[in-house]
């Protein structure tokens, strides 16, 4: 499992878990930070802190290229892709959209 941070500049917000094999993930927010991003804040409001597969997904396409877009298969080319994946998309791109 390889874990990153989800942080904008010097706080950080929640950690990123992906499988080795970049098929599952799953994000632990930080509990008790005076305030979070909309889309963390909507559950460590009803103190959930750990977003399952569902809502990681939500989160990562928010971040990355969709699989729909035209010339994907120039973009995967380009990127070294194989296949299309949302978890290995967001980390070749740092999560910058």
């Amino acid at each position: 499992m390889k874990v990153f941070r989800i942080r904008n500049k010097d706080r950080i917000y929640a950690y990123y878990y992906v499988s080795n094999n970049y098929e599952y993930s799953y994000i632990d927010i930080v509990d008790g930070l005076d305030e979070y991003p909309l889309f963390f804040y909507m559950h460590s409001d009803k103190g959930k802190y750990t977003l399952n597969e569902f809502w990681t997904k939500k989160w990562i396409n928010e971040r990355v290229i969709p699989y729909e877009r035209q010339n994907i298969n120039t973009i995967l080319k380009n990127s070294n892709m194989e296949y299309y994946n949302e978890n290995l998309m967001l980390i070749k791109s740092k999560a910058k959209s």
